[in-house]
């Protein structure tokens, strides 16, 4: 099962944390709508401010037997 997974990179603290959907994402004061966010084009680059870095990945999980 592919998972839809989204990145915030704080650049000043170099710290990374992962997020399930936007709306938890953007419960961080990260300076950016999540109305933005819904309307970046994520497949084409990453969304990036002064402070933050968001991306977009995608994950894999094993089935289980």
């Amino acid at each position: 099962m592919i998972r839809k997974v989204f990145v915030l990179h704080d650049k000043t603290t170099n710290n990374i944390t992962t997020y399930s959907t936007l709306v938890e994402l953007c419960k961080n004061d990260i300076g950016v709508s999540k109305g933005t966010l819904d309307r970046f084009n994520f497949d084409g680059s990453d969304y990036e401010n002064e402070r933050f870095r968001v991306l977009k990945r995608y994950t894999k999980q094993k089935r289980k037997k």
